[in-house]
């Protein structure tokens, strides 16, 4: 399994290079949004980085003497 992923990862012959791009091509893709929702989304991404930044305020006041 690892010798194949090598392969696909250098592309080693023109069929491994076709399956490289056509995965870099999924996994690079992004979804069109509309440009409504962009102050949602923002506003998700942030109250996420919030909640995150809060626990990690947290969580040293948690482990007291």
């Amino acid at each position: 399994m690892n010798s194949v992923m090598l392969k696909i990862r250098r592309g080693e012959t023109p069929f491994y290079r076709r399956l490289r791009d056509a995965a870099r091509r999924i996994v690079s893709s992004t979804l069109p949004v509309p440009r409504f929702l962009n102050p949602l989304l923002r506003f998700g991404f942030n109250a996420q980085l919030m909640f995150m930044q809060g626990l990690r305020w947290m969580l040293p006041l948690r482990e007291g003497p």
